[in-house]
C-alpha cells in the first residue's frame, strides 16, 4: 500500500502538468472564438479604414441564406456623408436638395459629400476587382468602373467625379483598399462642374451587355437594375 507521503509527493510532481494543460485549452478556446475577429482587426488596420461587419442579403448569395463578406469603404467617413442624395431618391431641377441642379430622375447612386473639406480625399476600391472604365466623362469628370466577382456573381461599381489626372488606368488589377484616385475639386473641369463628391454606385453586370454608367434613371424598373451601396456596409 502506497504511503501518504508518496501519494502527497506524485500529486505534487503532476501538479504542473495539469496546470498547463488546462491553461493550453483554455488559450485554445480563446483564440478559436477571436480568429475572425483578429482577422478583420489585422485588415483595417493595415489599410486605416472601416470594413463592413454587416450580412450581404440572400440575392447577393444564392448558395446560402447569408454570408460574411468584407468591403473597404470607398472613402473615409462613406455612409455619415451621405447627407444629400441617398439611393432611390427622385429629384428634378426644382426639388433637389442640391441648387442649382439640372437632373430629372431617381439617383442610382449615393454622393458622398466633401465640399467642407479643401484637401486631397483618396477613393479606394471596395475589393479585389479590374478596372474596365477609366475615363472623362460629361456629367462626372473623372469616372472609374471596377468589376468585380463576389459568390461567383458580376458586379461593377462606378466611382464617379474624380480627378482625371490622377486615376489609375483601365485594365489595372486592385486589391481590396487599394487607392484608385483622388476625389477631383469641386465646381472645376475635374468634376464636370459638380461639386467635390463621391458618386458612387453598384449594379450586377453582364459582359455581353453594354456597360451603363447613368447616374439618373426615370423609371422605378430602370432603378431596380442597380443595388444601393449601403447594404454592403451596414
Amino acid at each position: 500500500m502506497l504511503s501518504k507521503s508518496f501519494i502527497v509527493i506524485l500529486f505534487l510532481i503532476s501538479l504542473p502538468v495539469f496546470a498547463g494543460e488546462l491553461a493550453f485549452f483554455i488559450a485554445n478556446d480563446i483564440n478559436s472564438k477571436s480568429a475572425s475577429a483578429a482577422l478583420k482587426a489585422h485588415a483595417g488596420n493595415i489599410l486605416n479604414t472601416d470594413i463592413n461587419d454587416g450580412l450581404i442579403p440572400l440575392s447577393l448569395a444564392p448558395h446560402a441564406e447569408y454570408i460574411k463578406l468584407d468591403f473597404i469603404q470607398p472613402t473615409y467617413e462613406f455612409k455619415n456623408r451621405i447627407t444629400k442624395k441617398p439611393y432611390g431618391i427622385f429629384i428634378t431641377p426644382q426639388t433637389s436638395p442640391v441648387q442649382p441642379d439640372k437632373f430629372t430622375g431617381f439617383h442610382n447612386a449615393v454622393d458622398i459629400e466633401y465640399g467642407d473639406v479643401s484637401f486631397d480625399v483618396p477613393v479606394r476600391a471596395i475589393t479585389n476587382g479590374k478596372i474596365i472604365l477609366s475615363k472623362y466623362a460629361s456629367g462626372y469628370g473623372g469616372v472609374i468602373v471596377i468589376r468585380h466577382e463576389i459568390n461567383n456573381q458580376s458586379l461593377v461599381a462606378l466611382y464617379g467625379h474624380l480627378n482625371p489626372e490622377k486615376m489609375l488606368p483601365e485594365g489595372t488589377n486592385v486589391t481590396l483598399g487599394q487607392k484608385i484616385g483622388i476625389l477631383g475639386d469641386g465646381y472645376t473641369h475635374e468634376t464636370d462642374g459638380a461639386r467635390k463628391h463621391l458618386h458612387f454606385s453598384i449594379m450586377p453586370y453582364n459582359p455581353e451587355d453594354k456597360l451603363d454608367i447613368r447616374g439618373y434613371v426615370n423609371t422605378k424598373e430602370d432603378l431596380s437594375k442597380w443595388i444601393d451601396p449601403l447594404i454592403f456596409f451596414n
